[in-house]
């Protein structure tokens, strides 16, 4: 429990002294004037004591506060808490407070709130025992309002017992709230233990994804070039073999497409040697804009004259290479798919594990915030 109390009194210094130091000069006097006006409220002999100790001379204020400045507030709490004493503890408890209120800082005692309420609180240690004898903080109060006091309660306790004799009834209930705290520290250690797992989980996952949407770029690329290859061998069949079938009269497009090649040889063969420029102009616009139509129309009806050949039996053997290429098409664009959904599932859980993650970041913070020792 000592332990316990040094270390938030240490911390509570240290984080002053950083602030301090950081602060402009009209801040690290409001800072000196807070120290300086309650060592004034101290007992004199230990007002006395302490002043010798830091070796503080001077009878005017202007001196004891220059000497103040120039020796640092964690030499002058240090020293404070050195003098042991209940009048000590407060008046430190009371400096902590107003250092507090300067810089900003509010300690995450949700209940009590303003400088009264808390001074009150602190410098009322009695009424504490009082309370815990009674049973009233460890049975009466909420378990929420439990737990956000305790690490007050455990330095008050340390506090009254280094200044009175706290009767020996008394240490149960102070072993209930220690016992309080370290259930919060076991709290705070599952919850960093499942966000080290879920961290962990996380990466194995977005690792996961990383790797499927490599694989989808590789089969990406390979889909590609079947494509082209596809294509090239498409086209040499319809050039090489087909047209040049007896056969090709058994397609159904094939009565569509050799109308447009008689149309095209038409309209390339287009006489306008008789007409004038401007006939001539609209003439040639006319045939240009249906010689474009007709040759996508030709494009189009290429295809299916393939796409007939292959479903025929009439190319069994001239079309084996198309086939090939086709099933191997289809047997890729399957992989892609079922990649994709793979990806689709770890980007759900990623995302589902993401927002866990930071719930879970959340409810650390919050604790951290209301023990400060409690990752160590």
């Amino acid at each position: 429990m000592e332990a316990i109390n040094k270390y938030y009194i240490d911390k509570a210094i240290d984080d002053f002294e950083a602030k301090y130091n950081a602060a402009d000069n009209a801040t690290q006097e409001k800072l000196i004037n807070e120290i300086y006006n309650n060592f004034e409220m101290l007992p004199e002999e230990k007002k006395s004591e302490l002043y010798d100790k830091l070796k503080i001379k001077g009878a005017s204020q202007a001196a004891i506060k220059a000497s103040m400045k120039t020796i640092g507030p964690s030499v002058i709490l240090s020293s404070l808490i050195g003098l042991g004493g209940f009048a000590s503890y407060t008046t430190l408890s009371s400096i902590i407070f107003g250092f507090s209120q300067i810089f900003g800082v509010t300690f995450s005692f949700g209940v009590y709130t303003g400088a009264a309420s808390l001074l009150s609180f602190l410098t009322g240690p009695f009424m504490i025992l009082l309370l815990i004898a009674d049973g009233f903080f460890i049975y009466g109060q909420g378990k929420k309002q439990k737990a956000d006091l305790v690490p007050l309660i455990v330095m008050q306790i340390c506090i009254c017992e280094t200044s009175l004799n706290v009767h020996r009834n008394h240490q149960e209930n102070y072993r209930r709230l220690v016992s309080l705290w370290k259930e919060k520290k076991k709290l705070f250690e599952t919850k960093r233990d499942l966000e080290n797992k879920l961290s962990s989980q996380m990466n194995g996952f977005i690792g996961n994804k990383n790797r499927l949407e490599s694989e989808v770029s590789r089969e990406s690329k390979e889909l590609e070039l079947l494509y082209e290859q596809f294509g090239v061998e498409s086209n040499s069949f319809l050039r090489n073999t087909l047209m040049s079938s007896g056969k090709r009269g058994s397609m159904a497009s094939y009565k569509d497409y050799n109308e447009c090649i008689r149309k095209l040889e038409s309209i390339q063969h287009n006489d306008r040697s008789n007409k004038g420029p401007f006939s001539k102009m609209v003439s040639k616009a006319k045939d240009t804009t249906q010689e474009y139509l007709l040759k996508k129309k030709m494009n189009d009806l290429e295809n299916t004259l393939v796409a007939e050949a292959i479903s025929s039996n009439y190319f069994v053997s001239e079309t084996a290479v198309l086939r090939d290429i086709l099933k191997r098409v289809t047997e890729r664009k399957s992989m892609i798919t079922n990649l994709k959904d793979k990806i689709n599932y770890e980007t759900k859980v990623i995302n589902q594990g993401k927002g866990r993650l930071k719930d879970i970041q959340a409810e650390l913070n919050e604790i951290k915030e209301e023990y400060l020792d409690i990752s160590k």
